[in-house]
């Protein structure tokens, strides 16, 4: 049985690799769009542009 699961070792540390990191994948997938769903990502912009008209209103050579 021992030589039976070395013969296969590699192939087990693939499958948990790849696994592990698929699901760390999904795990910042449900971070994108948990940001991309509550608009915060949007509201930043937004605020930047924003902020961007105030400094070319107060300076247009800022612009």
């Amino acid at each position: 049985m021992k030589k039976r699961l070395s013969k296969y070792f590699n192939i087990y540390v693939i499958i948990a690799l790849i696994g592990g990191f698929s699901f760390l994948y999904l795990v910042s997938f449900a971070f994108v769009l948990n940001d991309v769903a509550t608009g915060s990502s949007l509201q930043m912009k937004k605020a930047k542009i924003e902020k961007q008209k105030q400094i070319c209103l107060k300076d247009p050579t800022q612009c």
